[in-house]
């Protein structure tokens, strides 16, 4: 079996986390609420919603309960998840490339900028 990337790893954290972030915005609630509905520390929910943690299955099965959900509406919704951060890393991707291109394309213009500065040096004197 495979092991998981630590890239891998956040991204789906990131995903979980807009799935507990929807969920409590649906319902109104703030983070105490939560951790209290689904009988879970203050502090894990915070870290859950940072994506500083991954839910193990018993947590996840208290945030489902707790929340009012099922396991279908569940999957639904981390997919959706993961097609959005899916799409942020690629838009994210894109980005690095055009500045990158742009950075290039500005060393360039600087060193032809550099070059006729010179011959222009030179003949003239």
């Amino acid at each position: 079996m495979e092991k998981i990337s630590k890239e891998e790893l956040q991204f789906m954290r990131r995903a979980f986390r807009n799935v507990l972030v929807e969920w409590r915005a649906e319902r109104n609630l703030s983070q105490n609420h939560v951790a209290h509905h689904c009988s879970l520390s203050n502090q894990q929910v915070y870290r859950l919603e940072n994506a500083q943690e991954s839910p193990t299955l018993t947590s996840l099965a208290s945030i489902i309960t707790g929340l009012e959900k099922n396991w279908f509406e569940f999957g639904m919704t981390m997919e959706r998840a993961v097609h959005r951060e899916q799409e942020l890393e690629n838009h994210k991707a894109e980005k690095e490339r055009i500045i990158a291109e742009r950075i290039a394309a500005w060393a360039a213009l600087r060193q032809k900028r550099i070059y006729l500065q010179n011959t222009a040096r030179k003949n003239w004197l």
